[in-house]
């Protein structure tokens, strides 16, 4: 082949390869790909037959020939009798080799499979040509076979055209697929998303959580980063699903790393990812998190504990709204939102010259700030609860009833673990208590130290209600009834049966106060 011959010919490649990675339609896609291998090999009749998305069946999707291109509408699948062991489509399947034969040299199968009827009586001889269908990955999966009838044998330079030609419009396949794929899912999502919680899944009544609540609504439709801070095992995760669940971004991917669980190296590549080749053990182009995140959340925890490099590199992304693999000088456009999180005080590591102040200011565009347990009030005693219900529920055993004594302790308790300890400490006390029925303050006396052996200060706070004067001696007993009807209530969320007994009551003396005072029970179960 001259040089003027070549380079015409490699213009025509390039340009095919350019149209083919253009087509957006399947039809489109198979008509020009087979139309180019007929074009390349001067071939008599082209045959696509490719395994279904599942990779069980094996299907005749498309036949070409000088005059154009047939696309089956349903495509048949071939039966378990053309799967033979002597049948030349399944070796090229399996074994992903390239098969040339004679046409004499068909057993009846293949000819069953590649010719109609009448070809079948017609033909005589001629070369046909199985060529396994993959991508241009070594270690990439069989998917298919192309089918060439030729009346002479196909010259051995046209082969790697035709092969490349293959694994470009293998590559496009697969990716519409993907496409396909990910948009029944997308559609699937949507049409089960469930109903978005009114209290976003955070448990609590205290003025503290509600503006928590307040915040979250808030960030559920900004296009924004959010830094959430706040002490160990306060429920910063917790939040940045409940924004994720909750937002408008809640059918697309939500991607969580912990940047200080992995060594820098490996949370680089991880986050970033990286170009085939890139180090040793780089076998694949790996996209990373971030790019795996389009469209969606990427929640970063201990945002505080990444290495000053990484954070540079996380500024850029941030900037320029694109990541660039290790190793690859190709870089990719993103549409992320960060969600950060750290127990540490930045504006002291920023001092300190471990955070930079202009990635703080990126990712502190709408701040969220969450406060200790201690500072929540009552809403230890309607977390244990929570807690108490949600182990019942696992366990199938009816919920535990923590006593006036326990309740007092933990409220007098200042856990440094926050929620995460609370949880602890309930669950080991439903194992301890062997399903007795009740929480009492021996079974919190492994975990907590130098607790009040009895609630009877606070007991004596609780009871000594400031008397209003002026009030009629029955307006004052029933406000007094009234307020220790509603505290049962809520201590047994709307549990008639265990407010009758907690008070001594009979079922219809209980009723009858509840109507006194237009009380539903139902009111206190909603608040489990």
């Amino acid at each position: 082949m001259s040089t003027a011959h070549a380079q015409a010919h490699s213009q025509s490649l390039a340009s095919a390869l350019d149209m083919l990675k253009q087509q957006t339609s399947h039809t489109g896609l198979l008509t020009y790909w087979l139309n180019s291998v007929i074009q390349v090999s001067k071939a008599v009749s082209v045959q696509c037959f490719l395994l279904k998305p599942e990779g069980t069946e094996l299907i005749k999707t498309a036949k070409a020939n000088p005059d154009g291109v047939d696309i089956e509408t349903n495509p048949p699948t071939l039966s378990d009798t053309d799967y033979d062991a002597d049948n030349a489509l399944t070796l090229c399947l399996t074994e992903r080799k390239r098969i040339q034969m004679r046409y004499s040299q068909c057993n009846g199968t293949l000819r069953h499979i590649l010719f109609s009827p009448s070809e079948r009586y017609t033909l005589k001889e001629g070369s046909i040509l199985l060529l396994p269908l993959h991508t241009q990955d070594e270690n990439s999966s069989v998917i298919g076979v192309l089918a060439i009838y030729q009346v002479e044998e196909m010259a051995n330079s046209d082969i790697p055209t035709v092969q490349r030609l293959n694994e470009v419009a293998l590559s496009k396949i697969l990716q519409m697929r993907a496409l396909s794929k990910a948009a029944s899912a997308h559609f699937k999502i949507q049409q089960q998303s469930p109903p978005i919680p009114s209290d976003y899944g955070i448990v609590g009544e205290s003025d503290a959580v509600k503006q928590v609540r307040l915040k979250i609504s808030q960030a559920l439709h900004i296009n924004r980063n959010i830094l959430v801070t706040g002490e160990t095992g306060t429920g910063k995760e917790l939040v940045a699903k409940a924004i994720q669940q909750s937002g408008s971004r809640r059918t697309q991917a939500f991607c969580i790393q912990n940047c200080a669980s992995i060594p820098e190296h490996l949370l680089e590549s991880e986050l970033f990812g990286y170009h085939k080749g890139a180090f040793t053990g780089a076998n694949k182009d790996y996209p990373g998190l971030l790019r795996a995140a389009d469209k969606g959340t990427v929640f970063l925890d201990e945002i505080g504990d990444m290495p000053l490099q990484l954070q540079a590199k996380l500024l850029r992304v941030l900037e320029d709204k694109q990541v660039r693999p290790l190793g690859s000088t190709q870089s990719y456009p993103i549409d992320i939102r960060i969600i950060a999180a750290t127990h540490q005080h930045l504006d002291k590591l920023i001092n300190e010259g471990k955070f930079r102040h202009d990635l703080y200011y990126r990712l502190a565009q709408f701040p969220i700030a969450l406060p200790n347990l201690k500072a929540r009030n009552r809403d230890a005693v309607l977390l244990a609860n929570y807690f108490i219900h949600a182990y019942a529920e696992e366990h199938q055993t009816p919920p535990a009833i923590l006593t006036e004594e326990a309740e007092c302790i933990l409220l007098s308790y200042s856990f440094p673990g926050n929620v995460r300890e609370l949880k602890n400490l309930v669950d080991r006390a439903l194992i301890i208590s062997q399903n007795s029925g009740a929480i009492t303050p021996e079974l919190f006396a492994y975990d907590l130290q130098n607790l009040p052996a009895s609630c009877e200060d606070e007991s004596h706070r609780t009871a000594s209600q400031p008397i209003k004067e002026g009030n009629s001696f029955t307006a004052q007993v029933d406000d007094f009834e009234r307020q220790l009807l509603t505290h049962f209530l809520s201590k047994y969320h709307g549990n008639l049966r265990a407010v009758a007994q907690a008070l001594k009551l009979s079922k219809g003396s209980l009723d009858y106060r509840m109507r006194k005072f237009n009380l539903l029970a139902k009111d206190w179960r909603d608040r489990v």
